[in-house]
C-alpha cells in the first residue's frame, strides 16, 4: 500500500489491517517467513517535518517451521511499533556511508511511503533471527524434544560417481 507524502493530511492517516488486506499479508510472510495465520494492525502515518512518522500496533502469527529440528511451530509478533520515515537528500548517492543517527530512519521513494515495506521491516526487526521451540514467541505444534534434524539417509548424488562409491584403494 503505497501513500504519496504529500497527500498525508495534517492530522494523518489511521490505517487498520487484517487478513483480508493482501499488501500486509504479503509484508508479513515475506518477514516472518511463513503462513499468515493470524493478523491485525493499526497505524498512525503522520508528516512531522520533511519526514514521515508510522505508530501503531501489529500482532501477527505465522505457522513455520524451527530452525533446528524443523518441527511444525507457530510464531507470535506483537507490540507497538513505531518507525521513522524521511527522504533521500538530493546530494546522496547510492555509495554514501550510513552514520549512526541514519541507522534508525528509513527512506522514502519517489516523495512516497510503502507500508508493505514498514510493516516488513517492524516485524524482521522484532522477530527471532533464529526460529526455536521453546524461545519466547514461539508454539511448538508437535511434541517432543527440539533437536537438529537428521540429514537424510541416502542422498542420490551425482550419479557419475556412483562408481566410485565401491571403489577399494590400497594404503
Amino acid at each position: 500500500m503505497r501513500i504519496a507524502v504529500e497527500e498525508i493530511p495534517e492530522e494523518g492517516l489511521e490505517v487498520d489491517f487484517g487478513p483480508g488486506d493482501p499488501w500486509a499479508v504479503d509484508a508479513t510472510r515475506r518477514a516472518l517467513e511463513g503462513e499468515v495465520l493470524a493478523l491485525a494492525g493499526h497505524l498512525q502515518v503522520r508528516r512531522v517535518g520533511p519526514g514521515v512518522l508510522v505508530t501503531g500496533r501489529v500482532a501477527a502469527r505465522v505457522a513455520r517451521a524451527c530452525d533446528r529440528c524443523l518441527k511444525d511451530v507457530r510464531l507470535a509478533i506483537e507490540g507497538p511499533l513505531s518507525l521513522w520515515y524521511a527522504g533521500l537528500p538530493e546530494h546522496a548517492s547510492e555509495q554514501a556511508s550510513l552514520t549512526a543517527d541514519a541507522l534508525d530512519v528509513g527512506f522514502l521513494e519517489g516523495g512516497e511511503l510503502d507500508l508493505g515495506i514498514a510493516l516488513t521491516e517492524h516485524l524482521a526487526l522484532e522477530g527471532p533471527t533464529v526460529v526455536r521451540c521453546g524461545d519466547p514467541r514461539v508454539e511448538a505444534v508437535e511434541e517432543g524434544a527440539c533437536e537438529l534434524a537428521a540429514p537424510p539417509d541416502e542422498s542420490p548424488g551425482e550419479p557419475r560417481f556412483a562408481v566410485l562409491k565401491d571403489l577399494k584403494l590400497d594404503d
